[in-house]
């Protein structure tokens, strides 16, 4: 798996809305679609995580090597981390981690949106992009994210192998397929892909952006 349709991630949606509703687990928290419609003029993030950076790997092997020890699944990702553009984090410091969707930030629910249009609206509202070793630090440091949640992270985009941007995603699964990628715990790293020249936000797609501290 070295990408996310947008056929792939609708279907994998419904998959996860039908198993969790038909379970006992706690309901995901970002998956529903937001119909706030255009112009909504309060955007409200929602507190995620403080986690820590520059702890443990120091660069794009040692995070493969943890993420092998704790059996989360990043075969999607390894282009994105494998490109110079992965700049791992060497001083310790906390970030303080922030979700909001693409229509909650006042763009139209029914239509995709490019990337920089969002990402200009959100840094309108004081939040700031994260570092690229964000992603793979907040899986190792969140074990309670919810089943079927899934959050794209706010960041520059770093092209993969085949030159097309891309940003990386951070999921958790029960146990089952995942675009013919079979996820044994339920943790995985992957990555979110548009084109050479454009990346285009579902509008119901949950976005991860640092909230700096005052």
């Amino acid at each position: 798996m070295t990408s996310l349709c947008r056929s792939g991630i609708t279907l994998f949606l419904a998959i996860q809305l039908a198993f969790v509703s038909s379970t006992k687990s706690p309901e995901p928290r970002f998956l529903e679609t937001i119909e706030l419609g255009v112009g909504h003029k309060d955007p409200k993030p929602r507190f995620l995580k403080t986690i820590e950076l520059g702890v443990g790997p120091k660069d794009a092997d040692g995070f493969r090597d943890e993420m092998k020890i704790f059996n989360i699944d990043y075969t999607g990702s390894e282009d994105m981390m494998s490109n110079a553009a992965f700049v791992v984090t060497q001083k310790w410091r906390e970030v303080d981690l922030v979700v909001i969707g693409v229509a909650e930030l006042g763009f139209d629910p029914h239509k995709d949106v490019d990337f920089k249009k969002v990402f200009a609206k959100a840094r309108k509202i004081g939040l700031e992009l994260c570092p690229p070793d964000v992603a793979p630090q907040l899986q190792l440091q969140y074990p309670e994210q919810p089943i079927g949640e899934q959050v794209v992270i706010g960041m520059t985009p770093i092209t993969d192998s085949d030159n097309n941007l891309g940003l990386f995603l951070v999921g958790r699964l029960q146990a089952g397929f995942f675009l013919e990628s079979y996820v044994e715990d339920g943790l995985w790293l992957s990555s979110y892909v548009g084109g050479k020249n454009d990346l285009a936000l579902f509008p119901d797609q949950q976005l991860v952006f640092v909230r700096p501290r005052k």
